[in-house]
């Protein structure tokens, strides 16, 4: 079959490798999507914290069991990939916090990923696997993960309905102000200096501003948007370059969806309006379980709107070039269909 592998940064090639051996306990998985995520891109070009080379990546999918040794899965279930490998008996996993797993291990990451024909999964890594309903549908079910992570994301505040200022216009921003239009915020904004990013695949009830982040104060006046949000969501390195503070309302929340690039220093907060306005300050890193299900749920269900995504379709063996799409902005997501 054939497979991705990360070899190095800026190297990514397509290899032959053998098919897997069913695990005692487990099941084998063909890949039906895959879908090539912004951080995939990154670790490619940049590395990351959690990558260990050579890898296989991809954390994103969805398949079919075509082989089972274990009594939960059967031939022909369809399957969705969690994307961590938690171990289910440590304080934050009991806690629900999978995603803090003491030992965690990440596919694509430090663990082969799901850019491959076929993906066995062990007895230790089948709690991994979700079985998805085919009543509903299952057309998006490889965009539960980054819909996850915002589930996961706005379960860390306590702001549940008002305005929001999403900075990023790339995936993860659009599937975030989808995520909060659909749970009744009746004023998002989607804030990214790129226009042509903000002019095509955005949710049609998201108000869209055009703007660096060092202008952003301005643009917000300028355009009328000036009494300040209940939630500010950076989507981006650049989210925070501003003064975010003034224009949060008393008691609003502010989500680290991105971290800086590397060798930035860090943002400048105002404590003095953290700590008047009674301001959330709070990060967040990857999906949890049962988010990863709400997710699912919200998909197959058509409970979010996620229409206004128009991915684009590729072979495995495509993979390199479209990398090269994805750093150029020229499309928000890409899908891997045929393995």
């Amino acid at each position: 079959m054939k497979s991705a592998l990360i070899t190095g940064l800026n190297q990514l090639e397509i290899r032959e490798i053998p098919d897997p051996v069913l695990p005692p306990g487990g099941v084998i998985v063909k890949m039906v999507s895959a879908a090539i995520c912004g951080t995939d891109v990154k670790m490619l070009l940049n590395g990351h914290r959690d990558l260990v080379l050579p890898r296989i990546p991809g954390h994103e999918g969805a398949g079919v069991v075509i082989e089972t040794d274990n009594e939960s899965f059967k031939t022909g279930d369809v399957v969705a990939v969690y994307p961590g490998i938690y171990c289910g008996k440590c304080l934050n996993c009991l806690d629900g916090n999978t995603s803090r797993c003491d030992s965690i291990r990440i596919y694509g990451f430090n663990q082969d990923g799901l850019f491959r024909g076929l993906v066995p999964f062990n007895s230790n890594e089948i709690s991994s696997l979700i079985h998805v309903t085919e009543k509903g549908n299952t057309g998006n079910i490889a965009l539960a993960e980054p819909l996850a992570c915002c589930i996961s994301a706005m379960n860390k505040v306590s702001v549940k309905k008002g305005s929001a200022l999403i900075i990023g216009a790339g995936s993860v921003g659009v599937i975030f102000a989808s995520l909060l239009l659909a749970r009744g915020f009746h004023s998002v904004v989607i804030a990214d200096r790129s226009e042509e990013k903000l002019t095509s695949q955005c949710p049609v009830n998201a108000k869209v501003i055009v703007s660096e982040a060092e202008s952003l104060e301005s643009k917000l006046m300028a355009e009328g948007v000036d009494a300040g949000f209940d939630l500010i969501v950076p989507c981006c390195p650049d989210g925070l370059k501003w003064g975010f503070t003034g224009f949060m309302k008393p008691g609003g929340s502010v989500l680290f969806f991105s971290g800086n690039n590397r060798g930035v220093e860090s943002n400048r907060v105002d404590m003095n309006e953290v700590h008047y306005k009674e301001l959330v300050l709070a990060g967040s890193y990857g999906c949890n379980l049962n988010d990863f299900r709400d997710a699912l749920n919200m998909i197959v269900y058509d409970e979010i709107d996620l229409s206004f995504l128009i991915p684009h379709y590729i072979s495995l063996e495509e993979m390199p070039g479209c990398v090269e799409i994805l750093k150029k902005n020229n499309t928000k997501k890409v899908i891997i269909k045929r393995f």
